[in-house]
């Protein structure tokens, strides 16, 4: 698969953009609705954005940098040491807005080497599960686009058959020159 062809898959239409956008309001209001008997509405609205913010943009980062640059391209060890990299990265801007922006009453509770692999591996779950429908969806595409193209060529490889000359149309005429030649040598020469 060419660069070209990736960054081709990879171009919204007016449909995909509004199924992101439905897509993540859904993903935002499943956050809020999931901490909403936990504290006041105002946190759990700046706790639900923040979480939203980050997991959004690590797809994004993903889906549109690494997986076209380094997965597709075959550099799996790269891709793999990048994408570890952004979730741990993810993992620790989480953990950051939650001690520092968020006030929690039982943030004590737990040691920070817990709570940031907390947020890693739940960062790592959700940004490959988002990740996988978008690199399933252009696998999709591309399929059916081969698919396309390979009866394309079929066509033109059968308009092109029939544009030959009939074989049959062939043999009849050579077969009425050679009848000519016995009966009339001149009737013959005027056929060719």
């Amino acid at each position: 698969m060419t660069q070209l062809s990736i960054e081709e898959e990879n171009k919204f239409s007016g449909r995909e953009w509004i199924f992101h956008l439905v897509f993540w309001i859904l993903f935002y209001l499943y956050l809020v609705w999931d901490a909403y008997f936990e504290a006041k509405i105002s946190i759990v609205l700046l706790d639900s954005f923040i979480y939203f913010f980050v997991t959004a943009s690590l797809v994004y980062l993903n889906v549109y940098w690494l997986v076209p640059r380094f997965l597709f391209a075959r550099r799996y060890v790269v891709y793999a040491i990048l994408f570890l990299a952004i979730i741990l990265c993810g993992g620790g801007i989480k953990q950051i807005a939650y001690t520092f922006i968020i006030p929690a009453d039982d943030a004590n509770d737990y040691p920070y080497s817990y709570i940031f692999f907390t947020w890693a591996f739940k960062t790592l779950f959700e940004v490959s599960a988002i990740s996988s429908l978008k690199i399933i969806q252009n696998w999709f595409k591309i399929r059916d686009r081969l698919r396309m193209e390979e009866n394309k060529r079929l066509s033109a490889e059968l308009k092109f058959l029939k544009a030959q000359m009939n074989p049959h149309f062939l043999f009849n005429t050579l077969n009425n020159i050679y009848f000519l030649i016995g009966r009339d040598k001149n009737a013959a020469a005027v056929t060719m």
